[in-house]
Parts: C-alpha cells; sequence; structure tokens
C-alpha cells in the first residue's frame, strides 16, 4: 500500500507519517509539505536514510501536476493555515491553502481513484454555552464563528463539490478533530506557549478568565486512529463506500478542560504553582472566540477503543511535556 500525507511536516502529519511508517503494509509514504513556519524537519531528516519516505516541497495547489503518483490508494490531506488569530488578518492565505487547495487535491484524488481522508476540525460545528450538556454529533448543522472555521467548512464543501464533478464517484471520509497535542507541535500553539513560558520565567498569556472549555486528543491517538482507517481493510469498507450521511467522523477524547484547567495539569506535572504563572490579557478575538467544543465519539467508539484515549490522558500529557523538556 502507498500513502499520500498533505502538509505531512506539520504536527499532526509528522505524527501520522511515523506512525504508517511503523506498518507492515505501508510501502512507501509520499509527503507533500510547502514547509511554512508550522512545519518541522523530523520528516526531511528521516527521509534522508528511510527508503520508504520520500518528501516533496510545493505547494498542494500544484498538485494535478503530479499525476504520475496515481498508483496510490489513500491520500491522506491535512496540509492547512490553522491558527485562528492568523486568519483574522490573514484570510487570503487560509482561502488559498484550506478553499482552493482542498479543490485541488480532491479532484486530483477523484481523478486518479485515490481514496481521501481529509482533516476538518470541530470548530466547524461552532460552539457550545458553558452550560451546555449537549456534545456535537455529526449530524449536526455546521455554524463556524471565526475565519479559521469558515475556511475549513468550505473545504468540506469543495470535497463535496469536486465529487460532483467526478460524477459522484469519489470516495472520501472527513474527519473533524478536536485540540490535538504532543509532540512536534508548533511553538505558537497553547501547550508549548505554557510550557516555553514556564520554562523562561514568563507569565502564560490567557484570554479573558480562562474559561473557554477545548476537548484535548493526544496526537498519539490521533495518528492510531488514522492508521487503523487506512490498514484495515473494514473500516475503508465501513466509511468510503456509504452515503455522504456517513462521510464525517468526530476524533474526540471525552476531556473537557477550561484553558486555566489546562495550564493547572501541566503545572502539576511540573510541580510548580499555576497562580504564579497566569497573566489574564484582553482577547483578541472578541465575540470569535468560541466558548466551548465538544464532541460526540460514539461512532468512533465502535472502530476504536475511546475509553483508552479518556484513561490515558494524563499519561500522554506527562509524555508531551517530558518530550518539550527534552528539546533544545
Amino acid at each position: 500500500m502507498k500513502v499520500i500525507v498533505t502538509g505531512g511536516c506539520g504536527f499532526i502529519g509528522t505524527n501520522v507519517v511515523l506512525k504508517l511508517l511503523e506498518h507492515d503494509q505501508v510501502e512507501a509514504v509520499v509527503v507533500i509539505d510547502k514547509m511554512t513556519y508550522a512545519s518541522n524537519d523530523k520528516l526531511m531528516e528521516l527521509a534522508y536514510f528511510h527508503t520508504n519516505l520520500f518528501i516533496i516541497q510545493d505547494d498542494i495547489v500544484n498538485i494535478e501536476k503530479y499525476n504520475k503518483l496515481h498508483d496510490f490508494e489513500f491520500c491522506i490531506h491535512m496540509a492547512a493555515e490553522s491558527h485562528v488569530d492568523k486568519s483574522l488578518n490573514e484570510l487570503d492565505n487560509f482561502i488559498h491553502t484550506n478553499v482552493k487547495g482542498t479543490y485541488e487535491v480532491a479532484k486530483w484524488c477523484f481523478k486518479n481513484d485515490i481514496k481521501l481522508i481529509h482533516f476538518s476540525t470541530d470548530e466547524v460545528y461552532g460552539h457550545l454555552e458553558f452550560e451546555d450538556g449537549d456534545r456535537f454529533q455529526e449530524e449536526r448543522h455546521p455554524k463556524p464563528r471565526n475565519p479559521y472555521a469558515v475556511s475549513k467548512l468550505f473545504a468540506e464543501q469543495m470535497i463535496d463539490l469536486a465529487n460532483i464533478e467526478y460524477h459522484e464517484k469519489g470516495k472520501y471520509l472527513i474527519l473533524r478533530p478536536s485540540n490535538n497535542f504532543g509532540e512536534y507541535q508548533d511553538k505558537t500553539k497553547f501547550i508549548p506557549v505554557i510550557l516555553n513560558s514556564i520554562k523562561n520565567n514568563k507569565k502564560i498569556p490567557v484570554y479573558g478568565e480562562g474559561k473557554n472549555e477545548r476537548e484535548w486528543l493526544y496526537v498519539g491517538d490521533t495518528a492510531d486512529i488514522v492508521t487503523q482507517l487506512v490498514t484495515e481493510e473494514h473500516n475503508s469498507i465501513n466509511y468510503f463506500y456509504l452515503e455522504d450521511d456517513r462521510k464525517y467522523l468526530n476524533l474526540g477524547s471525552g476531556v473537557d478542560l477550561s484553558n486555566v484547567e489546562l495550564i493547572k495539569n501541566i503545572c502539576e506535572i511540573l510541580d510548580t504553582d499555576a497562580d504564579n504563572h497566569i497573566e489574564f490579557v484582553e482577547d483578541p478575538r472578541g465575540n470569535m472566540h468560541d466558548l466551548k467544543y465538544a464532541v460526540d465519539s460514539f461512532k468512533l467508539s465502535c472502530i476504536y477503543d475511546t475509553n483508552k484515549i479518556k484513561s490515558n490522558f494524563k499519561s500522554n500529557l506527562k509524555r508531551t511535556v517530558e518530550w518539550f523538556q527534552s528539546q533544545k
């Protein structure tokens, strides 16, 4: 089996590629990555001596020129602009990569009969109120509330549009993961910011009162889930050959934490008092800062042990902290 991964040098991409390379069924992995600020060099270094890994540095909007790479079974599409704060000021980049790029990738996949796994986000659903006990189900009508989330919803719609163009013959699955954390995450994301602030004896900037809640999913679990979808035939049958209302799959952990609670969990690992490190700052997102995300992972639980994800959260958070501490 051969797999193409767009954005494979990013945070989640790196972890997915490393997991794929461990699997006996995977003969080759080709990564297409623009190598922006959010990319890292781990796979570039690995490609020098790993005979099954190939790196192409390019913009995904140019994917059509790689038609010789048509003997691939899966494309895992993760290339995206993903920072909400950046989307407020750099919308053109988000439209270019997330919308136009996804359309080009989807057309290329469907033209070459390649199954597409697209990484969207739980942010397309919009947000929940703090007191809301519901969780986002895949059937929920999307109501994105910031430019990044809107661009990701448009990306999903571009896949649907490409499928129409290719006479409804496209085989695709859209994943909507919750907040991932773990090794190789870009330094601009919240957990690396927390760790770098503590390390450098600086205050951790927390928007508003720090009450905004997110669901935290370890990237190793995400990589396991994706690898399972690619390598186990029954999962392909279940998700790539059904009607459109089954084309979505939430990836969640059931671990819901406010920003302050997350900081406290990390400070407990580091044996330091969170109150000494937090500085509440003005929220640049204003009304666009979603209050709470929480996904329903029932469909995921049918193919993956979601109880394990939740029970291993603290140990995986500790692993993440230790990994960042080991980096220079």
